[in-house]
């Protein structure tokens, strides 16, 4: 009975140690959870880093490659002014002077990247043109650039100042459908 006595309290302590292991390992698998969640989070946050430098690299690169932009765009006002002062003066013996520096500003202009856009023998585009105003002609196909009002430009590879523009339009021949 003896044995009987002791094989129960021995097989009661195993069972108790088996559910005590049963919890333990449990608690183990919630707690590997967790520590893989955490290690999940940290992967992402880690990628999401990366992204962020790269993204604010390029932003870097991109506001330096345009940083003058404005500049140049200032400069554009006054290289129009000159232009136009040449263009009164072209006869006049000062005419010299401004050509002189009209070249100049020309070529730090070309110098910084910057260059006209071209008009002249083009369909109108409307990522490099701007309308202000419509002529009705049969000498131009329709939307063929007739004349340009403002000269237009690039900064490198974007458009800086849209060429303002002119465009020919198919003439209306006085059908009316009411009439």
């Amino acid at each position: 009975m003896k044995d009987k006595k002791n094989n129960d309290e021995q097989t009661e302590v195993i069972n108790k140690e088996e559910n005590e292991l049963g919890l333990l390992k449990g608690e183990l698998e919630i707690k590997n959870q967790a520590i893989q969640d955490h290690i999940n989070d940290l992967k992402r946050l880690q990628a999401d880093f990366e992204n962020y430098i790269k993204r604010t690299e390029k932003d870097n690169v991109e506001f330096s490659k345009y940083a003058s932009g404005n500049l140049i765009i200032k400069l554009l006002g006054i290289m129009d002014d000159f232009e136009r002062a040449f263009e009164t003066m072209k006869d006049d013996e000062n005419a010299r002077g401004i050509s002189m520096i009209l070249n100049q500003l020309n070529k730090v202009l070309e110098e910084e990247g910057t260059r006209p856009i071209i008009t002249s023998g083009e369909k109108f585009d409307p990522h490099k043109h701007e309308v202000i105003s419509h002529i009705e002609t049969d000498d131009h196909e329709e939307g063929a650039i007739v004349q340009e009002f403002q000269k237009g430009y690039w900064y490198k590879d974007k458009v800086i100042r849209p060429s303002k523009v002119i465009i020919s339009k198919k003439p209306n021949l006085g059908v009316n459908k009411n009439e």
